[in-house]
């Protein structure tokens, strides 16, 4: 089993920086390298065997797919035989209001 190529898009490393500063600030410095250590990891493994997330989109040539990588973020992507691209991470923490 070969292992894609992981292109991460703006989007993704934007909301990435966002969620490990949320966890530094409001859980401490220790959440925050969890947090970063698992998602790391998980585009680690979605590089390898991408068909673990649940595919939401079908075309020809892509799978869009979701993934929880840690318990409070979901990440979105999609992949084909050489490349898997991270799109965005979704931060599931309700606010209080």
């Amino acid at each position: 089993m070969a292992r894609r190529k992981i292109i991460i898009h703006e989007k993704a490393e934007n909301a990435f920086r966002k969620v490990a500063a949320w966890y530094c600030i409001n859980c401490g410095y220790s959440y925050s390298t969890t947090f970063v250590n698992d998602t790391t990891h998980t585009y680690e493994v979605l590089a390898t065997i991408p068909t673990i997330g649940k595919c939401v989109k079908k075309t020809s040539t892509r799978c869009y797919a979701e993934f929880v990588a840690h318990p409070l973020v979901i990440v979105r992507y999609w992949f084909n035989d050489e490349e898997i691209h991270f799109l965005n991470l979704i931060f599931t923490r309700q606010t209080k209001r």
